[in-house]
């Protein structure tokens, strides 16, 4: 599923922490102001785990060429909260391309310190902006960092490398920078691929992408220009609150950001928060959906690059007070004279103003400039929204909107997902312009809201999500996430932990709940690799059991084993469990699954491959449980093995039994039930006993 976070739920929408940046082709997307070595240096961090021990090692790194690999001993990063750091700092403080917001990371073809296991799997990239008083910031976390190749030469010459130190394959990040211009980074490596001493890297390079527009003149040929070209008739329809009208637009008159002639010269000061803003005034008669514009750069003998717009954000608004952000853009650089730039953007709703709100210019002290601005509409065809709102007040949650007046008529419902339970509010079918609204009662927990739109003939399907955001109560509470960190409190969707066992044995013996966000798990826990014992409950925040897929990674092991009776596991996928022999006390799981004899004093044989519900009890409701397996002895249940407590609305396919040792194959080969259990509203395949 696709998670977006848009103006619905938006005054309670809590994003997962993660920050990831986009892996990007240097072949499509064009890289721009390579910061040159000679701009960089080694600025101190955690470097006593480095090879070597000395600067001239790890600035090798930053050089343009024949960098010698630079390696740190990875016994730094195996220690409890330690890792590897290479902080680097900028020489000039101020300039477009220390907004940087791309990396490349290097590996050696050729190097007698360079090794695959020794590639880099998990790291971070930090920015601090000043030396003093600035905090570092997370700007990149990647992980799984897997298959680096070694077969090329990152498409630079041969000659340009030592024999010894080829390069091979180069990755490339891009991450969103927001326009800052950090004075230093910290690349923190945190593992490698495999070996047991070193993590190594032949070259970092940095870069600042620029951000490209989003459409061209052609995508708007067709379509109404919104603003006929300016006069002095209607220069009344624009003005700004950041200076003084009109004189603060500088060179030429008060009507030419509108016009359509040649390029004009538009002089905005930075003066207030060194911002500066133009606004448009349709009028509440008037009111338009504007989803593209055209920005174009002065054509002047004195035009600086310095002066043209780097950052800004469109907002739209009805009473030119309260406005709503509908497109933002940063790290517009490398203008040309007179260039236009079209860009195109999501947006339903008409306002009677909209307002260009410039953020930062490409590096000049004292203006904006910019030469011509046009607004433009794209027709649509498709079901949309509108006027999204949400407020949370006494417990319930109030939800609102519109469909778009540019829509097709439709069906429009809203699903609540609360604590991995599904709920959906029908509105049955609205016209364009017709509005809904639904409340719902809320308590501690995870909200996840699904908007949905069909058409009348469902050619067309608009799907809004919104989530997952936490409701504080008094039962503690642990987030997991496939990008999270067991070192993480785990106690906010901003920190989450990344194994659910952890989590669960976190809580202690109070219990509580661990929600947990879509994406993979692999528990690696010996027997069960997560042990319910207490009051504990495993939710999967989406109510989709397809979104959270947990598997069992270390041998003979099953994912799950509940043992009381307010234990719960709720709307997750269990896979891949696979139990064998169960030890007795005093030894353990490996002396067991070596044991030839499950009446011997070492091992007994166990069932159930993904689950075991114990005779104590628990719940497992709306749950995907497959291709589990129980082997070896006494064995029963590939997927599930009951003596106590329910099952609900689950699905059992794929189990298997491998026994060699005269166990019947009729018992249980997906579900063995005995005991005082219930199984309820259940689909499954294969063979069951009970």
């Amino acid at each position: 599923m696709k998670w977006i976070f848009v103006s619905a739920f938006s005054a309670l929408a809590l994003a997962p922490c993660a920050i990831h940046a986009e892996r990007i082709n240097p072949e499509t997307d064009l890289l721009k102001h390579e910061v040159p070595a000679s701009r960089l240096s080694v600025a101190g961090g955690s470097t006593s785990g480095r090879y070597g021990g000395d600067t001239d090692n790890v600035w090798g790194i930053f050089n343009d060429k024949d960098s010698n690999t630079t390696m740190f001993y990875k016994s730094m990063i195996e220690d409890p909260g330690c890792y590897v750091d290479v902080t680097i700092g900028l020489h000039q403080t101020f300039n477009p391309v220390d907004c940087l917001n791309t990396y490349a990371i290097r590996v050696a073809k050729n190097s007698q310190y360079m090794s695959v296991n020794r590639a880099p799997k998990t790291w971070q990239v930090w920015g601090k902006t000043a030396e003093e008083g600035a905090e570092w910031v997370l700007l990149d976390t990647e992980t799984d960092q897997t298959g680096w190749q070694f077969a090329d030469n990152g498409g630079l010459p041969v000659s340009d490398y030592s024999a010894d130190n080829l390069p091979g394959e180069t990755r490339y990040y891009h991450f969103e920078n927001g326009g800052v211009p950090y004075k230093y980074l910290r690349f923190r490596f945190l593992d490698n691929n495999g070996d047991g001493t070193y993590v190594a890297v032949t070259q970092i390079i940095l870069y600042s992408l620029a951000t490209p527009a989003s459409a061209t003149a052609e995508t708007f040929a067709g379509c109404a220009d919104l603003v006929p070209a300016s006069t002095s008739a209607t220069a009344s329809r624009y003005t700004t609150t950041t200076h003084a009208a009109p004189g603060s637009f500088g060179a030429g008159s008060a009507a030419e950001p509108f016009s359509n002639n040649d390029p004009a010269r538009v002089l905005m000061r930075r003066e207030v928060n060194d911002t500066a803003d133009i606004i448009y005034e349709f009028g509440a008669d008037n009111k338009q959906i504007v989803n593209g514009y055209m920005l174009r750069f002065t054509d002047h003998q004195y035009t600086t690059l310095s002066r043209a717009p780097f950052a800004w954000t469109l907002a739209g608004s009805d009473d030119n007070e309260h406005w709503t952000i509908v497109d933002s853009r940063t790290d517009q650089v490398s203008w040309e004279n007179g260039e236009k730039r079209y860009y195109l953007f999501e947006n339903h709703t008409a306002y009677a103003y909209y307002r260009i709100l410039f953020t930062r210019n490409n590096g000049a002290s004292d203006y904006y400039e910019f030469g011509n601005i046009d607004y433009y509409y794209l027709p649509q065809t498709g079901v949309f929204f509108s006027g999204l709102d949400s407020s949370l007040d006494g417990g319930v949650l109030t939800v609102s909107g519109a469909i778009a007046m540019d829509s097709l008529a439709a069906n429009v419902s809203i699903a609540f997902v609360t604590n991995g339970v599904r709920a959906v509010q029908d509105f049955g079918t609205l016209q364009p312009g017709g509005t809904f609204s639904a409340s719902i009662p809320v308590s501690q927990g995870t909200l996840c809201g699904t908007l949905t739109g069909v058409s009348a003939d469902g050619a067309y399907t608009n799907s809004v999500v919104s989530g997952p955001f936490y409701i504080p109560g008094a039962t503690a509470v642990r987030f997991v996430s496939p990008d999270g960190y067991d070192s993480n409190a785990g106690t906010s969707l901003e920190t989450p932990m990344r194994r659910i066992a952890t989590a669960v044995a976190s809580l202690g013996a109070e219990g509580g709940t661990v929600y947990v966000l879509p994406g993979a798990y692999s528990e690696t826990n010996d027997l069960s690799a997560v042990e319910l014992t207490n009051t504990v409950s495993v939710i999967g925040v989406t109510g989709d059991p397809a979104d959270v897929i947990v598997t069992r990674s270390a041998k003979y092991a099953r994912v799950f084993k509940l043992a009381n009776p307010s234990a719960l596991v709720r709307s997750l996928t269990m896979q891949g469990g696979n139990v064998q022999n169960e030890p007795k006390e005093g030894h353990t799981a490996a002396e067991a699954n070596a044991s030839a004899n499950p009446g011997s004093s070492i091992a007994v044989g166990v069932n159930g491959g993904n689950l075991w519900i114990t005779e104590v009890g628990g719940v497992v409701e709306n749950c995907i449980i497959r291709d589990g397996k129980a082997s070896r002895y006494a064995v029963a249940g590939g997927n599930v093995y009951m003596k106590g407590g329910r099952l609900s609305r689950c699905i059992l396919t794929g189990g298997n039994l491998s026994n060699s040792h005269g166990i019947s194959s009729d018992c249980g080969t997906s579900l063995l039930a005995e005991g005082p259990r219930l199984v309820v509203n259940c689909l499954f395949t294969g063979p069951t006993i009970h």
